[in-house]
């Protein structure tokens, strides 16, 4: 949930912010009443990856590339964010800051999601739902199947 603001920038880029946007006790606790410009700014040092700021998702990915090769897991190379293990039979896909995990044990879930909880804050769902899509799995079928579903998407665009 929290992929993107878990990696420092390789240079502090900085921004400037009207004052008028600042909570009160912010204000307050860094006094930043004595460091406000003419027109009402005041200029701010970013030195951790933020969602909005370009480059962003390019750091953070590379961040989780070197932190997961530590684990032996490694980008395919086929798809851009597709990742499997060396030895184990897991592979997963990121997207943004939502994890897509494919996996045949709970041992190997729980190896890579170990290994991802030293550096990140991680949430599991059951599955139903990747980037805003419902799944609704079906493994009992055969051939195996998924029902893709954006509820309620075509009422909201109108």
């Amino acid at each position: 949930k929290d992929f993107y603001i878990k990696s420092k920038l390789p240079t502090p880029e900085y921004m400037l912010v009207p004052i008028s946007l600042i909570p009160d006790d912010i204000i307050k606790d860094y006094n930043l009443h004595n460091k406000v410009d003419k027109r009402g700014y005041v200029l701010a040092e970013i030195i951790g990856a933020m969602y909005g700021l370009p480059q962003a998702g390019r750091i953070a990915y590379d961040d989780l590339k070197t932190y997961l090769a530590k684990a032996d897991y490694v980008p395919t190379g086929l798809t851009p964010g597709l990742f499997k293990h060396k030895t184990r039979p897991i592979q997963f896909i990121l997207v943004v800051d939502d994890f897509g995990i494919k996996y045949v044990s709970e041992d190997d879930l729980s190896h890579l999601l170990k290994h991802l909880r030293h550096k990140y804050d991680v949430t599991v769902g059951d599955g139903s739902l990747f980037c805003g899509v419902h799944l609704d799995w079906n493994y009992n079928s055969n051939p195996r199947k998924v029902k893709l579903a954006m509820h309620n998407y075509c009422q909201k665009g109108l």
